[in-house]
């Protein structure tokens, strides 16, 4: 039994409007959030869906990650650049799409570190591709955790990155529980928690096989 632990922050809601505006009409941009609402500190992540509405194949850089080529500005403030280091292991850059082909990328907006507060937050994402800019504005809605809805919150997180057969979704829980990890300290302790427990009961489960 394995299961790799997850540590992110941010805990909002996000409704999301679908629609992009671009003077390149090959490409559909639509963002969709991972759930409604969201608690503060619990991680905020978003699916975005890139779709080739052209009779050509097209090769797109999203950055680096595939997630860094993506800026967001908060209520038509300044935009916002992927503070994600650029290290270790990446799904490189590139994205190339067939006729009608789509492809969907996870974004953990809390990487971008933008400046949101309880309540509503309009905010805008854009993209570069092929001299043309694409927005989407969507509204991130932020609510304090009550009780222990955060740990619970965050407990699925990991049950389902530990249980998940896709690879990449697995990778980006457990990069989205590390952001959150490192930007609260109760995301933190209640993972150390966690991880505490997962130790002790692989220990029993070896001090049961060796009796």
């Amino acid at each position: 039994m394995k299961q790799r632990i997850h540590l992110l922050g941010g805990l909002f809601s996000v409704l999301i409007a679908f629609s992009v505006q671009g003077g390149d009409n090959t490409v559909d941009m639509k963002f969709a959030p991972s759930k409604d609402t969201f608690i503060k500190r619990e991680p905020i992540i978003v699916t975005c869906t890139l779709s080739n509405l052209s009779s050509n194949v097209i090769t797109m850089n999203l950055g680096y990650d595939r997630v860094k080529g993506f800026l967001f500005s908060l209520d038509g403030s300044k935009q916002f650049n992927n503070s994600r280091f650029e290290g270790g292991i990446s799904r490189g850059s590139d994205v190339t799409l067939k006729p009608g082909e789509a492809y969907q990328s996870r974004i953990i907006l809390d990487e971008w570190i933008l400046p949101l507060k309880n309540g509503s937050n309009s905010i805008t994402a854009c993209l570069n591709y092929n001299g043309s800019k694409f927005t989407n504005v969507f509204t991130v809605k932020l609510v304090e955790p009550t009780g222990n809805d955060l740990e619970v919150a965050l407990g699925a997180l990991i049950t389902r990155a530990a249980t998940t057969k896709d690879m990449e979704e697995q990778i980006d829980l457990e990069r989205g529980l590390r952001v959150a990890a490192e930007q609260s300290p109760r995301v933190r302790a209640f993972l150390n928690r966690q991880a505490a427990e997962l130790k002790s009961i692989i220990e029993n489960i070896g001090r049961v096989f060796v009796d």
